[in-house]
């Protein structure tokens, strides 16, 4: 399959599935990294998702999502990459972005993905799959390289003629078996005491199978193996503690949009009020656009701390139904601080300008 790149943006990056799952961690390269540049920080592995570069030792936006399939041109020159194989990604390049290898050539490389679909003519660009990431960045190496470990015990495997191992029947601990086809067989001693009775262990047999109801042996759940097992049904079951605890992290580190609706005039700003909008102060702004809801000419809409300064630039909001997205979020001014936030309008005749402003967030 041939890579098909249709959006030119940082590293030619595609997101082919809509799929985020965003952590946010400390940029420790000791160098900016750029929007949708593929990295390793702390056992995770992605892509930036930050707006503007981000300088070292600030807070960085990865999106960690396993469930997708990445483009990229973030490749290292001269491999030959082929689908279905493992990719490996270099995080050690001095003073520039890591790159994306069809091999682990030294031990510091950490398998990331399977590929996809190839650049088939010049790989130059890829498309891979990210592997299910661990906080443990050596789990997902372990991950990737069973496939390699079956491999080799299927061809071990295959070694099946001729005993290779000169396995012994004393090793097999069958000592005491005689070499005998089953129609030389005699009866064995037992046999011969059951047939001088057999109808009596055939009653009594019958007998004791029978008795099923009422658990007759009077077995308990830890003679069985199942002594903490509750006696309760399926939808009866409370959430298990992990559980909990995996929901309560999820929902802490989960990225949320929120709908800022400007249907007055706001030359001079309109406030919002955070609880009002499911916003707190500490919530971090990471992206926001302009849906425009009527016509206006130089219209524009901006995001800014009440009574403090601008969080984005002006989002153009001039021809209905279209849709602006901010060029530049000011890194300072992000985290939310005052109780509300302001959106002002501009334009030919600001009073006139209408939209919706939405504005994706990472929950303090």
């Amino acid at each position: 399959m041939a890579v098909t790149v249709t959006t030119l943006r940082n590293h030619k990056f595609q997101n082919k599935t809509v799929k985020d799952r965003i952590v946010v961690l400390e940029n420790t390269l000791a160098r900016d990294v750029e929007q949708f540049e593929l990295v390793i920080f702390n056992g995770y592995f992605g892509e930036v998702r930050n707006v503007e570069d981000v300088a070292n030792g600030d807070d960085i936006l990865v999106n960690i999502d396993s469930n997708r399939i990445i483009c990229t041109d973030q490749v290292a020159a001269g491999q030959t990459f082929a689908v279905g194989e493992k990719v490996w990604f270099d995080p050690n390049a001095a003073g520039a972005a890591g790159a994306l290898y069809d091999a682990e050539n030294v031990s510091d490389f950490v398998a990331v993905g399977i590929v996809t679909a190839i650049d088939t003519a010049s790989q130059a660009y890829l498309e891979f799959r990210p592997f299910a990431q661990d906080t443990d960045i050596t789990l997902v190496r372990d991950a990737a390289s069973a496939a390699e470990a079956v491999a080799l015990n299927t061809a071990h495997r295959g070694l099946v003629a001729g005993n290779p191992h000169v396995v012994t029947v004393a090793e097999l601990s069958l000592d005491n078996v005689d070499n005998t086809t089953d129609l030389l067989k005699p009866p064995s001693t037992a046999q011969i005491l059951i047939d001088g009775d057999q109808d009596t262990a055939i009653g009594l047999n019958t007998t004791h199978r029978g008795l099923v109801a009422g658990n007759p042996h009077a077995v308990t759940k830890a003679e069985v193996g199942l002594t903490d097992v509750d006696d309760t049904t399926d939808l009866l079951k409370p959430p298990s503690t992990a559980q909990i605890a995996l929901n309560t992290a999820y929902a802490l580190n989960a990225a949320k949009t929120v709908a800022l609706p400007i249907t007055a005039d706001a030359s001079g700003g309109i406030e919002f009020v955070l609880a009002t909008y499911g916003l707190a102060a500490g919530d971090k702004i990471f992206d926001a656009l302009v849906v425009c809801t009527n016509s206006e000419a130089n219209g524009a809409l901006t995001l800014s701390h009440t009574g403090g300064n601008a969080i984005t630039d002006a989002i153009a909001c001039v021809t209905i139904k279209a849709i602006d997205r901010v060029a530049t979020l000011d890194q300072a001014e992000v985290t939310i601080g005052a109780a509300t936030l302001k959106i002002t309008a501009a334009g030919d005749t600001p009073g006139d300008t209408r939209g919706i402003m939405y504005v994706s967030y990472i929950p303090a």
